[in-house]
C-alpha cells in the first residue's frame, strides 16, 4: 500500500479492520523512547524521524506455550498496536511527565497526575500498525 492509497484515520476513528486498511510497520524500524503501563504498554516511539504514540488495539489469546532450557513453562501473546504521529506540544508534555515520573516517588507522581489535564490524542493521525510479542511465565496450579 502506498502513502497515496493509505486511508486517513485518527486514533478515535481507527476501524476494527485496521490490519487490512493500514500499512504494517516492521518492528525493526521502530525505536521505543519510553512506555507507559505494563501489559500491553502504550508509549512514545520514533519512526522514520517522527515522534509517535503507540497504543494496543488487539491482543490474541495465548498463542504459544514455551518451555525454556531449565524446563520452566511460559507463554507468548501477540499484540497489535497502532502508531500515530504526535504534535511537538504533545511530545513535550509527555516527555515532561515521563521525566517527572522518574524523579518523584510513585505515590507523589500519581497524586499529582490526577490534577493534570488529559492529553487528547484522539485526533492524531494513525500512520500504521505493528506487532509485538510478549512473554510471561506460565501460571502453575
Amino acid at each position: 500500500m502506498t502513502a497515496a492509497e493509505q486511508p486517513i484515520f485518527t486514533l478515535a476513528e481507527t476501524a476494527t479492520d485496521f490490519v487490512d486498511r493500514l500499512p504494517q510497520i516492521p518492528e525493526s524500524e521502530l525505536t521505543i523512547l519510553w512506555q507507559v503501563g505494563k501489559r500491553p504498554p502504550s508509549g512514545v516511539m520514533r519512526y522514520q524521524g517522527r515522534l509517535c504514540w503507540f497504543e494496543p488495539r488487539e491482543q490474541a489469546d495465548v498463542f504459544q506455550k514455551l518451555i525454556d532450557e531449565d524446563g520452566d513453562e511460559g507463554v507468548e501473546w501477540l499484540h497489535r498496536f497502532v502508531l500515530a504521529e504526535l504534535t511537538q506540544k504533545q511530545f513535550e508534555e509527555l516527555h515532561w511527565r515521563n521525566e517527572l515520573h522518574h524523579r518523584l516517588p510513585l505515590e507523589k507522581y500519581y497524586s499529582l497526575l490526577k490534577y493534570m489535564p488529559r492529553i487528547d490524542r484522539s485526533q492524531n493521525l494513525v500512520i500504521g500498525w505493528f506487532e509485538w510479542v510478549s512473554h510471561a511465565e506460565a501460571e502453575h496450579e
